[in-house]
């Protein structure tokens, strides 16, 4: 259950700090837009915090256009000023909720762009990206309604994607997050313990994910159920397109997701993970249905159940996942990351669940017991 060496190496490389040297703490969305548009363009590395509230995305959508600079970026939510022995200090502590840092596009704009330049390392952390709206036609603007990564040809680039939630995004093709080159390259994508529900796009998926001749894909943990795409050949959760020459080519690591009731056309196929060429580690993930178009795929641990999911989208005490999840063991040295979508530890009793929720750390939301309610039932 050992990924390549290749790839293991770029997870440690990512295990490194970043270094920022400006911080902006922001409370609306003309802050926001303010914060990315100097941070574009300020020549260094920037971290931007952004307190909880809902903040409308502008008619193009919040954009960071920071390709030439080729600087460092963290974006994260759930940010609160300072009590106490730290008041008055702004932006000083995050709260232990995950919806609250709302990016809202109305259903009539993209909520983020995001271009990074050659050897940038961007964060994105603890955002709900909801209601991202873009063409449905065949154009390739129309892409990435939530949240578009670009990244330069010839990339050294790295991405990490971590505990946010994408909702009620519409697009040709992935309509929550599409991260793609212009090129070859990129160090790696990390995408994990994040939740993906309700999106639809046209044709393909709510997530897409690309990469040539760079040094990996990790989705990890994730929660992707009850998307759609309303063309039949296509598919509707999870695309991870690897690819690249035959001495350096891509590979992508998937591991404990849920991937379940996404839905093609107008029919309950659940068909929600496609996977492309190169080579692809597929480890203890619940998937409805896959189609594989190539390459070489390496799995174990694998299953097809309904998963019962809560209205939290937790396992329920019934669940299949619960205590089902792999770990990184000896040499793989990918991340589980340390805390849940629910800033709860991600590890519990030794052993990981699959999907972005453990079970012990969503018994009780807004104050109640929530496992009576499933939001997928069997089919």
């Amino acid at each position: 259950m050992k990924a390549s060496n290749k790839i293991i190496t770029m997870v440690l490389l990512w295990s490194s700090s970043i270094s920022y040297a400006e911080e902006f703490c922001v409370s609306d969305r003309y802050e926001l837009m303010q914060a990315l548009f100097i941070a574009q363009s300020n020549n260094q590395s920037d971290v931007i915090k952004i307190k909880p509230g809902d903040y409308l995305s502008p008619a193009n959508g919040f954009r960071y256009d920071g390709e030439s600079e080729d600087y460092d970026l963290s974006i994260s939510g759930g940010w609160v000023d300072g009590i106490g022995v730290g008041s008055g200090t702004a932006c000083a502590s995050q709260l232990p909720h995950v919806f609250i840092t709302n990016i809202n596009g109305e259903n009539i704009h993209r909520i983020l762009w995001v271009s990074i330049g050659v050897n940038s390392k961007l964060s994105v952390k603890r955002l709900s990206f909801n209601k991202g709206f873009l063409g449905l036609d065949h154009n390739e603007l129309n892409r990435g309604a939530g949240l578009l990564v670009r990244t330069p040809p010839i990339s050294e680039a790295s991405i990490l994607i971590e505990n946010c939630t994408f909702t009620n995004n519409t697009a040709y093709t992935g309509a929550a997050l599409y991260v793609g080159g212009l090129g070859d390259g990129g160090k790696l994508q990390v995408v994990r313990n994040n939740i993906f529900t309700k999106n639809s796009a046209a044709r393909g998926s709510a997530i897409n994910l690309l990469q040539y001749n760079g040094s990996g894909i990790f989705f990890t943990n994730n929660t992707v159920v009850n998307n759609d795409s309303l063309q039949i050949a296509s598919v509707a959760g999870l695309q991870i397109s690897t690819t690249g020459s035959p001495t350096n080519n891509s590979e992508a690591f998937i591991a404990n997701n849920v991937i379940w009731g996404n839905k093609v056309g107008n029919m309950i196929s659940d068909l929600g993970l496609g996977l492309s060429d190169t080579t692809r580690y597929l480890y203890n993930n619940d998937i409805g249905r896959m189609v594989d178009f190539g390459g070489t795929l390496i799995s174990d641990g694998n299953v097809s159940i309904p998963p019962l999911l809560t209205n939290a989208y937790a396992p329920n005490r019934n669940s299949p996942l619960i205590n089902k999840g792999t770990h990184p063991i000896d040499a793989e040295n990918w991340q589980l990351g340390t805390l849940d979508i629910y800033r709860n530890n991600r590890v519990r009793g030794g052993i990981v669940d699959i999907g972005a929720v453990e079970i012990s750390g969503a018994i009780f939301i807004n104050g109640f017991e929530v496992y009576s309610l499933e939001i997928i039932k069997e089919q």
